[in-house]
């Protein structure tokens, strides 16, 4: 028999490969979003998904979700942050909304399986923005204390938190996966990676003189979004649920990211990259060591050129 999972968030990058994913497994999936339009690629893509509106706030929405489907995995992946709001700005309005969709949404969905009897495995979209960068270039760990220097990393703390004292008290099954950096074609342009790919395209194509970047000494643990999602079920496989770290454990300059684009796309890096000349030392960055992930059985298979390649060739082919 079939498994049923239910993916919060599922228009998202990573709730698009999950579903793919758990499809391609026989699972029968049901996707939870918020009001508003269509979603063309899921009803031209995955039409067997049952796409749920439902507010995730309202704890009788939630639960009589749950009491009308025998649901075995629940991955809670719906967020909000500065880049979903358009605003970096202090605001009660944008903090409320975080509380609630990064928070309040994990609250009714653990009450909801508790209080229902459901055996069903919970996995929650934890941040590296749980952590604070450390100036001594710390690699962190499942152990390592949270410090956000973002509200939205606090609000994905909470959760976290929430999850481990549910855990420890109530016989929980739910897993807090800390996510560092992890790309795809599905990436939005707002984020560093998909900026310089789709950049890169349209230089290659014409359409653009130079990419312009803050400050290409800058470092990140990028990891492939492919990888993370098969992990977001491997853990869940496991006999007891804890957090994990999903990282590469690994730094790449975005220069590294760049001069892959420019030498796959032959370009001339004098010609057509611009930064500010001040831009001459690395900044302080975050890197996870995922060596408990790995402990699961889990591999990462794309590397770090195979996934910005990825990217690149499916901006070109849109272009």
């Amino acid at each position: 028999m079939s498994k049923t999972a239910l993916i919060t968030g599922i228009f998202g990058q990573d709730g698009t490969l999950l579903t793919k994913s758990l499809l391609n497994k026989g699972y029968r999936i049901l996707g939870l979003v918020r009001s508003g339009p269509e979603n063309k690629y899921f009803r031209d893509h995955f039409e067997s998904v049952t796409i749920l509106k439902n507010n995730l706030s309202s704890y009788s929405e939630v639960i009589n979700l749950f009491k009308s489907n025998q649901i075995d995995e629940c991955f809670h992946l719906a967020a909000c942050h500065h880049e979903s709001i358009k605003s970096n700005l202090f605001s009660l309005e944008q903090d409320s909304l975080m509380v609630q969709t990064n928070f309040e949404s994990t609250k009714n969905l653990i009450h909801a399986i508790l209080e229902t009897g459901s055996k069903t495995k919970f996995f929650y979209a934890g941040s590296s923005q749980m952590f604070s960068p450390s100036e001594f270039n710390q690699s962190f760990d499942e152990k390592c204390s949270c410090n956000p220097s973002t509200f939205y990393g606090h609000t994905k703390v909470f959760s976290a938190n929430l999850i481990d004292y549910y855990r420890k008290n109530h016989n929980f099954y739910g897993v807090t996966g800390i996510l560092f950096n992890h790309e795809s074609p599905l990436r939005s342009p707002k984020f560093i990676s998909r900026l310089i790919t789709k950049s890169c395209a349209q230089i290659a194509k014409g359409q653009l003189k130079k990419l312009e970047v803050r400050n290409p000494y800058g470092v990140t643990d990028w990891s492939s979004a492919k990888d993370f999602v098969e992990g977001f079920q491997q853990v869940l496989s496991q006999e007891s649920a804890g957090d994990y770290i999903f990282s590469s454990g690994t730094q790449h300059k975005v220069m590294d990211l760049i001069e892959i684009c420019f030498n796959h796309l032959k370009l001339d890096i004098n010609e057509h990259l611009s930064f500010p000349q001040s831009a001459k030392t690395p900044d302080v960055s975050l890197i996870g060591d995922n060596t408990k992930l790995k402990s699961t059985g889990w591999e990462p298979k794309y590397s770090f050129k195979e996934f910005i390649l990825e990217m690149l060739e499916e901006d070109l082919k849109s272009l």
